[in-house]
């Protein structure tokens, strides 16, 4: 049976079923059938099912794929690739809840852990200090955010390099160290 080639134009990041495939202009020979299509651009994110036949070649872009998403799926634990696309569609502005139904704070923003793929959201509590919550730690997602965790054993995220607790920027979308005065 012969391959099927996807080409995906302009992209910061492409992954094929899960697996990192790469950035700008993406060409991948598959297998035929179906494949999860995941495309980061420009901080837009859409993720699609891409049905290929034996010896097709179809070129995608984040415009052309129709999103698997277009509402918020009930409240249940979410499959990672769902909730990336809720979160970067929906989440800011979303309440958060810790697993003992405490108000936590509001979503703000989405990050990227440094030197890796990973999504976090950006949280600011009620006395305006900011949390950093990772994927892993959502439980249930749809008009609210319920977290695996109470509370207390969310962490604020550190400097590096000296320690201290790092101050979330929304206008340069990066954490800043008062104290050793640069950005992470």
């Amino acid at each position: 049976m012969s391959k099927a080639t996807i080409i995906i134009e302009d992209s910061d990041t492409v992954y094929i079923d899960g697996k990192y495939y790469g950035s700008g202009k993406v060409k991948a020979e598959l297998e035929p059938g179906k494949h999860l299509v995941e495309i980061v651009y420009k901080g837009k994110w859409s993720a699609a099912t891409v049905e290929l036949k034996p010896g097709e070649t179809r070129t995608v872009s984040l415009s052309t794929l129709k999103p698997l998403l277009e509402t918020t799926p009930p409240v249940k634990p979410l499959e990672k690739w769902k909730l990336k696309q809720i979160l970067l569609q929906k989440a800011i502005g979303t309440q958060v809840y810790d697993s003992e139904a405490k108000y936590t704070g509001t979503v703000v923003d989405i990050g990227l852990i440094p030197g890796s793929t990973e999504f976090t959201l950006i949280i600011q509590t009620p006395t305006r200090t900011i949390l950093e919550i990772s994927l892993e730690k959502i439980d249930k997602a749809k008009d609210i955010i319920v977290l695996k965790e109470k509370r207390e054993t969310l962490y604020y995220r550190k400097c590096p390099i000296c320690g201290v607790q790092l101050t979330w920027i929304p206008e340069y979308r990066r954490w800043y160290c008062y104290n050793c005065r640069k950005y992470i």
